[in-house]
């Protein structure tokens, strides 16, 4: 923003003052009729756009998140989501290393056709435990307190 501004650029509204850190979404199957892409199919080409802008930010994936949908609307080969929250939880610490944050998109909603689009992380509880196995590495939680502290 400086360099812009000192270069006189004045026509431009800015939403924020500066940017710590980059984000990305990340969605799988929306609706029961798509497909459920794998997360790397989803991720790589954004990540290493990501990883040009600015070569030392971290990355968060600002959103993400896959529906649940009964067996009989994808074909047997298609990624479930446990699998998927499990595949994507892993990958974002491994494949890819400046990502830092994830934040799951716990949303629910019903479709012109009076189906569900059921992408709560609750959505079932193999979904749950995929995620709960998932966060539990010390990456993600790290030193981070969820209880209070007693006074001294």
């Amino acid at each position: 923003m400086d360099r812009v501004r000192a270069r006189g650029a004045s026509n431009i509204k800015w939403m924020l003052d500066y940017v710590d850190w980059l984000g990305l979404s990340v969605y799988g199957q929306q609706y029961k009729d798509e497909p459920n892409p794998d997360v790397p199919s989803l991720v790589d080409w954004p990540y290493q756009q990501m990883c040009r802008l600015d070569p030392n930010k971290p990355i968060m994936i600002a959103e993400w998140a896959t529906g649940e949908f009964p067996l009989t609307t994808a074909p047997p080969s298609a990624i479930r989501k446990p699998a998927w929250i499990k595949q994507g939880l892993e990958l974002f610490r491994t494949r890819y290393p400046r990502i830092k944050a994830a934040l799951y998109w716990h949303e629910r909603w019903q479709n012109a056709d009076g189906s569900y689009s059921n992408l709560r992380v609750n959505s079932s509880v193999e979904s749950l435990q995929a995620y709960r196995d998932g966060i539990a590495h010390p990456d993600w939680l790290g030193d981070l307190i969820l209880r209070a502290i007693p006074k001294k």
